[in-house]
């Protein structure tokens, strides 16, 4: 990183700081501050992902891998996420809108 990188992201970590402690709006602080408001939000987003856990970072979409079937056609079907988040449809649930959900379509 260059020397002005680590300037512009050192000036940057602390102005998100400063907006934090201000009590302003970001609005009003970036207005007060002669900041873009763009400018504000992508250094705070970029600064908070930059500080999260590889547990935090969730993506976007999670890769679903077929497993065996192990349950009744009474239990329904559960999804189970590699972050341990469990998502259970009841087994009346119209396969039409489980398959929208799943492929991600809109009819």
């Amino acid at each position: 990183m260059s020397k002005l990188s680590i300037r512009r992201r050192k000036r940057m970590l602390k102005m998100v700081a400063s907006h934090s402690e201000s009590g302003l709006s970001a609005k009003e602080y970036c207005r007060q501050h002669h900041v873009p408001d763009s400018t504000f939000w992508y250094w705070r987003k970029r600064l908070r992902q930059e500080n999260k856990t590889p547990e935090q970072k969730i993506p976007g979409f999670v890769r679903l891998l077929p497993s065996t079937p192990t349950f009744q056609s009474s239990d329904g079907i559960t999804f189970r996420f590699p972050d341990g988040r469990v998502l259970t449809f009841p087994p009346d649930f119209p396969v039409d809108s489980l398959l929208s959900i799943v492929t991600g379509s809109r009819e």
